[in-house]
């Protein structure tokens, strides 16, 4: 069977933002590398405004959460190949004050892979 891979574009949120995050969500204080408890919290959060998130980076010292806000599957996808980067759209537009109104810092707006 295939891997099936898929680009991901949205706003990059550092491990310590996404722990202070969660922990103004629920109550519980995180450390920033409990990324599933994190990913738990964020995500049931984010997911009515039909967002995703999840952790991104190739290397541990890469690695933060992305308020996933658009996503692709990848058609005979090879690493290294150059991908369009997503253009910031609506849903960005509706993350950025949900994320600041959370008082976090947004990191920039990207696109992701899966591998």
């Amino acid at each position: 069977m295939a891997t099936v891979h898929y680009r991901w574009g949205g706003l990059v949120i550092s491990l310590e933002t996404a722990a202070d995050w969660a922990f103004r969500i629920s109550g519980k204080t995180f450390r920033p590398r409990q990324y599933d408890a994190i990913q738990t919290v964020i995500k049931a959060k984010v997911n009515p405004f039909k967002a995703g998130f999840r952790l991104v980076g190739d290397t541990r010292e890469e690695m933060a959460f992305m308020v996933i806000t658009q996503s692709e599957r990848l058609q005979d996808y090879k690493k290294n190949n150059p991908v369009l980067q997503f253009q910031e759209g609506e849903m960005e537009a509706m993350a950025k004050p949900l994320l600041e109104r959370e008082g976090q810092s947004i990191i920039i707006n990207i696109t992701a892979f899966s591998d």
